[in-house]
């Protein structure tokens, strides 16, 4: 596993990281590594969307099918 020393973070940023390790018991660096992995992970979920081909089905459209499925089974 690498190390990442980061400079220049924001004074808030520390106050509220340090808050949020002391409300789950746990350390500063656990929850910088669960905040990075987050948004890390949204940012590659964000851009396996953008990749996805636009097949014209609307979204709305999804919705009444959806409440269609629903209303058969009952």
């Amino acid at each position: 596993m690498a190390n990442l020393h980061l400079r220049g973070v924001p004074d808030e940023t520390m106050s509220r990281l340090r808050d949020i390790a002391k409300a789950r018991r746990t350390s500063m660096n656990t929850v910088a590594v669960a905040e990075l992995m987050a948004g890390v992970q949204a940012e590659a979920n964000a851009m396996l969307l953008a990749g996805l081909p636009d097949l014209g089905v609307k979204q709305a459209s999804i919705v009444e099918d959806v409440h269609a499925g629903r209303d058969e089974r009952r």
